[in-house]
């Protein structure tokens, strides 16, 4: 048997209140209502008893630090795309003007050095100008020793001197021909061969001359002197030289 509490309350004698036991009865026990479904006052409670929302879930260490790290992804990717972007039209534009000031530069520098060429061409030509003289007399100076050289070494160059001699004679009646001693004996070998050969001799006398160095040869006639010396010969091959440079248009 349940036994509960019950108050009593008494006329008020004094401030004291007492509790007494008393035994409860299984029929005088209530039993709870239950509420009935769709009733107004059950709507009133539930419309005016406000919902609770259940709170979000608060994100972890290991969430945060993700969310964190794929942002941080995310900006990386959008500025290497940016930045190859910009490098790549900085580069196209760059390379164009690169190419453009190289051309520019590649210009300058061949006219310069065509001018430079040109300046160079005209003081070698001033140059050649300025000492056409000096090489001509070494151009001869060389052409006499190889002259004289020959002329020691061979018989060959006063045979063809005084072959040559005989062809300008205008007078050929009477010549009296002069060469080196060394030269004698070769050049009166050939006395006859000059005679049948040369049209118009009468007479060919043939003489050593000591003032004459070998390969020289002195033709004298009653119309005039024949001087076929190296010294003579070399000074007229000076003179046409010379006449030559200075001909007007030579290349």
């Amino acid at each position: 048997m349940s036994i509960t509490s019950r108050i009593i309350r008494t006329p008020k004698v004094s401030d004291r209140t007492f509790v007494l036991p008393v035994e409860s009865r299984p029929e005088e026990a209530e039993e709870p209502q239950e509420p009935q479904e769709g009733t107004p006052a059950q709507e009133e409670a539930q419309a005016v008893e406000p919902v609770e929302a259940e709170p979000e879930p608060r994100p972890t260490a290991v969430e945060i630090d993700a969310l964190v790290q794929e942002r941080i992804r995310t900006f990386e990717e959008r500025y290497q795309t940016e930045r190859e972007a910009a490098y790549r039209a900085g580069f196209e534009d760059g390379r164009a003007q690169g190419l453009k000031v190289g051309r520019a530069e590649s210009k300058e520098a061949i006219d310069k050095f065509a001018e430079a060429v040109d300046a160079f061409l005209e003081k070698q030509r001033a140059l050649v100008q300025e000492n056409e003289a000096a090489l001509v007399d070494l151009a001869v100076a060389v052409a006499k020793r190889i002259v004289g050289a020959c002329a020691e070494m061979r018989r060959e160059p006063v045979l063809l001197a005084v072959s040559d001699c005989l062809g300008y004679l205008r007078d050929r009646t009477r010549v009296t021909l002069k060469v080196n001693p060394k030269d004698l004996d070769s050049v009166r070998e050939h006395r006859k061969d000059w005679i049948e050969a040369v049209e118009g001799i009468g007479t060919l006398t043939i003489e050593a001359d000591p003032a004459l160095s070998r390969g020289e040869c002195v033709l004298e006639t009653d119309a005039g002197d024949v001087d076929a010396r190296i010294e003579e010969r070399l000074a007229m091959l000076h003179s046409a030289l010379i006449e030559e440079l200075r001909t007007p248009g030579r290349t």
